[in-house]
């Protein structure tokens, strides 16, 4: 078996469909896999509420609006979360 991948997914859109679905559901195969998986989604997105129940980190960042503040964030919570 290979080593454990650490996997960071951003999402900007706020909607709720088959992206954000698909997206929450192949996070939680990758963790079932023994992988470390990490959504970071725009604020206020329904992706933030959804992935509990598919039992997915989602951490919520400025990233919506795609401006610099939010790749300062994301730059930010990468290197927090994934420094180890």
């Amino acid at each position: 078996m290979t080593a454990p991948l650490s996997i960071a997914h951003t999402e900007a859109s706020s909607g709720w469909g088959g992206q954000e679905i698909r997206v929450l559901s192949e996070a939680a195969g990758l963790i079932a896999r023994g992988h470390r998986v990490r959504v970071w989604a725009a604020d206020g997105a329904r992706i933030l509420d959804e992935a509990p129940r598919f039992g997915v980190p989602a951490l919520p960042l400025p990233i919506g609006a795609k401006r610099p503040r939010g790749a300062r964030a994301l730059l930010d919570s990468l290197a927090r979360d994934y420094s180890t």
